[in-house]
């Protein structure tokens, strides 16, 4: 009996395992395979100079470990130092809807068993039953989110640092007993973007090391990549055709040697609209970390505030959108923090940019150098090539169109200037914050934060000419720095209190260009709050065409009041210190902005025609 039994199951656990794994596991066959890597390793960006701690993020040493020992997961990590009081909360995303974020069961208290190094074990199947039910499915993958927070000893703001991770296993039942298998996991789920008129680029990064196939194609899943991708940072481009067509695409992922695989949910996308088509885009900005909770750091990034603007976004429904940057805490002297922490908000973003490509534009907190403290604060970049410049085109995929010259000994900046184009309108993206030195006015070696380049304003002249050329109906202009700051940074942007000579004259020319096209909209940062700002003759003579500058800085960075004495206030229109993010929709010649805090309130609406 106890035979036919073993037998039994047996058959059942093989019948399972062919019809969820077999056909995942026969499109590794036969395909070249692509080891990607990153543009510098772990060890070039630790820096042995550098002390973890001091600023920088640097606490957990490396990704936790989640293993399998025998009924159960194992969780091991290390700090770089010691008394951080870790606690870890298990839970699980319901994927029922579009957009869904983790709801946690199950809390931890990880064991310290040596110096610095920390282990949490749970049973598989208590875990299990909890958030699958009693009669969980065997032969699939049951995906699981953990976050780990760090409580900080000494008494500080900074007193909360999260991890947001998760893990994936197949359960299989022979007789009445389970046994339970690893499967690879994503770190960052699949994201879509735009990297070309016609290419998109899907991206992710996987827990471990792991091989991954991706499938795809126009309404079906018929495609696969022509490729298997190895390592931990994942993609793939792929060409699509025509207007309004809508693709479909999925992720498997296995380990080397192993007969279960794991496969991401089905997403979709839809390719650009035609230039007579309506179209929506959302615009947010400054997301960084305020240290109120755990979710409001999560890495660098305001984890508690974004849910809410990625779920504003996604009820407006909006075709894309665009970052006017600042999209962690940053402004540190490691490069492998950098790098974590631009993990962090990818983790964040891909919850929504898995259905809807996202466009960002570089903040000036978006750098790492050596940090120096005795007297004025200032963060010098490191030897080329270890710049901002070169790694943030990796992690962050825009179009690569920019400006392809630079000057001697400064970085490329082709990935953080780009352009593309949608429906009837022009969106270009500028980096007021390439090559400078944070507070360091050096121009023979950096430029000035909050500043343009002349090979910038070279390129952007360029792209204006084509753009009237071509007989765009739109323009839109996103840079972080505002030429008319209301709040925090008057006395930097792109104003130092109009004190600066060298800012005055890139101020000047860069208000002559872009009025002189005759742009609609300039996006920018940087403020922690929301402005918008009527540029016209009356607050500087060199404007020819009137246009809005809309600042956006309010996805989760420290509020700044509004100042409401500077020369140009009385052209400010509105404002607000909420939370915000921004819906746009063009409709033909009309453009209308809708102004939401976090809680999907609106705060300003405003439209107009094209002159």
């Amino acid at each position: 009996m106890k035979r036919k039994v073993f037998l039994v199951s047996t058959l059942i656990f093989l019948l399972s395992v062919s019809l969820f794994s077999e056909d995942f596991l026969s499109l590794f066959k036969g395909k070249p395979i692509v080891q990607q890597k990153p543009p510098f390793s772990e060890r070039q960006l630790l820096r042995e100079d550098i002390k973890p701690g001091v600023h920088n993020m640097l606490f957990l040493k490396g990704d936790p470990e989640v293993s399998l020992d025998g009924d159960f997961v194992k969780i091991t990590f290390n700090t770089y130092r010691e008394n951080l009081f870790p606690i870890i909360y298990v839970g699980k995303e319901f994927s029922e809807s579009k957009l869904s974020f983790p709801q946690y069961f199950y809390k931890l208290k990880p064991r310290k068993v040596k110096k610095n190094c920390y282990v949490s074990k749970f049973r598989v199947d208590t875990i299990i039953k909890r958030m699958y039910g009693k009669f969980f499915p065997t032969g699939k993958p049951l995906n699981f989110t953990y976050k780990l927070i760090f409580f900080l000893p000494e008494k500080s703001s900074k007193s909360f640092v999260s991890y947001l991770y998760e893990f994936s296993l197949i359960a299989m039942k022979y007789g009445n007993a389970y046994r339970f298998y690893k499967v690879p996991s994503f770190d960052v789920k699949p994201t879509i973007d735009y990297t070309g008129d016609n290419e998109i680029t899907v991206s992710f990064r996987t827990s471990q090391s792991a091989f991954a196939i991706l499938q795809y194609g126009e309404g079906k899943l018929d495609k696969t990549s022509d490729f298997i991708s190895h390592g931990v940072e994942h993609y793939f481009k792929i060409r699509v055709n025509g207007y309004d067509r809508k693709y479909l695409y999925r992720v498997v992922l296995k380990y080397k040697n192993s007969k279960f695989c794991n496969v991401s949910k089905t997403y979709e996308f839809k390719t650009k609209c035609k230039k007579d088509e309506n179209f929506s885009f959302g615009v947010f900005g400054d997301c960084r970390s305020f240290y109120e909770n755990s979710d409001s750091n999560l890495y660098g990034v305001n984890y508690s505030v974004m849910k809410d603007v990625l779920k504003g976004f996604n009820i407006a429904g909006v075709d894309f959108v665009v970052g006017v940057g600042d999209y962690a805490t940053f402004i540190t002297n490691s490069p492998l923090d950098f790098v974590g922490e631009l993990n962090s908000y990818r983790k964040v973003a891909s919850f929504l940019s898995s259905y809807i490509p996202f466009f960002e534009t570089r903040g000036d907190h978006e750098i790492f150098g050596h940090v120096v403290t005795s007297g004025k604060f200032m963060v010098v970049p490191y030897e080329l090539p270890l710049r901002p410049e070169n790694i943030l085109p990796f992690y962050l995929r825009n179009p690569q169109n920019g400006p392809k010259k630079h000057r001697k000994n400064f970085p490329p900046m082709d990935g953080t200037v780009f352009s593309f184009r949608w429906g009837n309108s022009l969106f270009i993206a500028l980096d007021t914050t390439y090559g400078i030195a944070h507070g360091v006015r050096d121009l023979s070696k950096y430029n000035i934060n909050g500043t343009l380049c002349g090979e910038q304003f070279e390129w952007l002249e360029k792209e204006l000419k084509r753009a009237k050329r071509d007989g765009v109906e739109h323009i839109f202009i996103f840079d972080h720095a505002p030429p008319f700051p209301n709040g925090g940074h008057i006395q930097d942007a792109m104003y130092y209190n109009g004190k600066n000579k060298y800012v005055n004259e890139v101020r000047k020319r860069f208000l002559r260009l872009i009025s002189d096209y005759n742009i609609d909209i300039l996006f920018c940062g940087h403020e922690h709050n929301y402005s918008r700002t009527l540029v016209d003759k009356s607050v500087d003579s060199d404007v020819k065409n009137s246009f809005w500058q809309i600042i956006s800085g309010g996805a989760g960075a420290p509020t700044y009041p509004i100042d409401k004495f500077t020369p140009w206030h009385k052209n400010v229109k509105a404002t607000s210190t909420e939370k915000n993010f921004l819906v746009v929709k063009v409709m033909g010649k009309k453009i209308m902005v809708f102004v939401y805090n976090r809680n999907m309130e609106l705060i300003d609406s405003y439209s107009f025609k094209k002159k």
